[in-house]
């Protein structure tokens, strides 16, 4: 029989070859899909805690050892198959495992491991694999008679997910090849020998384009990070000599923080690492910047000075923008103020600024510390976030449209590569802008009628507490890294400023701030979205032209002034 030149043989394959090309489509495709359905699942899992795992730590604390809450929760046969998430340095509120004493849940569940040792109150961790928790009323859990349960979900080990993963890559390559036999088999089409190498050459094209592209963004990057390093700004904070002009940011000031916008990747130097200081609860290092955090999350590693009767105390309540996260101790608009105003006054700023604090907690930390403290003044720096749930993060669908990859690789592709890291920031922010996913506003305006409610209670019992032990209303201002005037953020200042009129407090207007600074963005850096040294200079200005000529203030001016 003449063949066409250039053509596979018109006589069909021996009937076993098909049938065996038949099983093997569908034995990978059955096999694939298996391995899909096994990558999808999560298995809950509820288990009871016996008094003997749990043992006593310091202050009101248990521990449940790594080792223990392992063969807790996995049965020995999914063992290396599947494990429960923990939180870690890198996701500190990655677990979802739930504390149940006597069938009610106890909480708050993430918490730092100091405040669940001095506080406890049902407080507890799951950190790196086991188990850091308190009773709800700080008896001992071994002997209380109350039955403690644990509830998570057990999730695919990263080794295992990645062998799913290949399995199911070599599956469908299996399916393909005997789809083609079968089809060439029953001669459906007529593939040419130039129509298998085209499309073999096509393959290996576009996966070598990619492979290309991959590398020539990792080459970029690694060469332009190396000709181009901002350090943060670790100045000492210049003094300004007269409090009644305004000056602008100094230039030096402005170029540093602009430049540390304008890198593209992360320095190894500005990751998070973990070290150790005196005093501290705990303390890291994060955009090259030290962070400590005291026994209740704020900034001091050391005890809170005793109050002087010839100093005016100004105790300052907010959250991370407060507390200065990624940023220089030094540069916080409290402690700017604290320099400039003390060349005229005797006067101090108590920063209790405390990351994820929203309203309802920082009327927490006005009632325990006011009457500790003994402020001559209370200020409240309110974030737009604040009018959140305590507990509440900025972020509520930040997980929506992953890119489809093993979360293993693109955790490996992301932690090991700077191309990684830069693709993986580029599709989250287009994912923000596209509002496929939740950005800084969403969960806020989401269910903002019951939001508003809830922060116009909290700052008038906020003012009425301050009222009544006998000092001036409480002095607020709306503090926002990302002024754009008009927009929805703004427009929640504007509501923040209202409810903060209406509980009697006087408030520090924000309008000539948003209009002025509009669009300008300023934050620390790319990974880092909390505000930097222009954003509290300028805020640190604002609030000077308030408090410098308030009448309560002129009895503490030096001498010399």
């Amino acid at each position: 029989m003449q063949l066409r030149s250039g053509a596979i043989g018109d006589r069909s394959p021996p009937l076993m070859l098909r049938r065996v090309a038949a099983a093997l489509l569908a034995f990978a495709l059955v096999a694939a899909l298996i391995a899909t359905v096994l990558l999808a699942m999560s298995f809950p899992r509820t288990a009871r805690l016996p008094p003997t795992l749990i043992f006593p730590s310091d202050g009101f604390s248990f521990v449940v050892s790594r080792n223990a809450m392992r063969d807790l929760l996995t049965p020995s046969i999914l063992s290396d198959l599947y494990e429960s998430n923990s939180d870690d340095i890198g996701q500190p509120n990655r677990s979802e495992l739930v504390i149940r004493e006597d069938g009610r849940e106890l909480g708050p569940a993430h918490r730092l491991h100091d405040k669940i040792r001095s506080d406890g109150g049902g407080a507890y961790s799951h950190w790196e694999g086991g188990l850091y928790m308190s009773t709800s009323d700080n008896s001992d859990a071994r002997t209380n008679r109350r039955i403690y349960e644990v509830k998570t979900h057990l999730h695919l080990t990263p080794r295992f997910e990645t062998a799913l993963w290949i399995a199911i890559k070599t599956a469908l390559i299996v399916a393909l090849c005997a789809a083609l036999s079968i089809i060439v088999a029953y001669r459906r089409i007529r593939l040419t020998r130039g129509f298998l190498k085209s499309m073999l050459v096509n393959s290996l094209l576009v996966g070598m384009s990619i492979v290309l592209c991959f590398g020539s963004l990792e080459g970029f990057l690694w060469i332009w990070s190396s000709t181009n390093v901002a350090q943060p700004a670790n100045l000492p904070a210049p003094l300004r000599s007269n409090l009644d002009s305004d000056r602008p940011v100094p230039p030096e000031v402005v170029v540093i923080a602009n430049g540390r916008l304008n890198i593209l990747t992360m320095p190894d130097s500005w990751k998070r690492r973990p070290t150790e200081v005196a005093g501290a609860a705990y303390a890291e290092y994060w955009q090259e910047v030290l962070q400590v955090y005291n026994s209740d999350a704020m900034r001091w590693a050391r005890p809170f000075p005793e109050k002087r009767d010839d100093t005016y105390r100004v105790m300052v309540v907010g959250d991370s923008l407060t507390y200065g996260a990624g940023l220089d101790e030094r540069w916080r608009f409290s402690n700017l103020l604290g320099e400039w105003m003390g060349q005229r006054f005797r006067i101090e700023f108590i920063n209790l600024g405390r990351s994820g604090d929203q309203s309802e907690d920082v009327l927490k930390s006005i009632n325990k510390y006011q009457p500790f403290l003994k402020p001559d003044l209370v200020f409240y720096a309110v974030c737009l976030n604040d009018f959140l749930p305590s507990g509440r993060g900025e972020y509520g669908a930040n997980s929506a449209y992953q890119f489809p990859l093993p979360e293993n690789l693109k955790r490996y592709f992301i932690l090991n590569t700077r191309a990684g890291a830069y693709v993986s920031e580029i599709y989250d922010g287009a994912l923000r802008r596209l509002h496929l996913r939740g950005d800084f506003f969403d969960d806020i305006l989401g269910n903002f009628d019951g939001y508003q409610a809830r922060f116009t209670r909290d700052v008038a019992q906020m003012n009425e507490r301050i009222v009544s032990a006998g000092l001036p209303p409480l002095v607020g201002m709306v503090v926002d890294q990302f002024p754009a005037y008009g927009g929805r953020g703004y427009q929640i200042a504007m509501i923040a400023e209202a409810a903060l009129a209406k509980a009697g407090a006087t408030v520090i207007p924000t309008e000539d701030y948003y209009r002025q600074h509009s669009g300008q963005a300023m934050q620390v850096s790319r990974w880092e979205g909390h505000p930097n040294e222009v954003a509290n200079w300028i805020w640190a200005s604002m609030i000077s032209r308030a408090l410098r000529e308030r009448d309560d203030l002129q009895a503490f001016r030096r001498n010399d002034n």
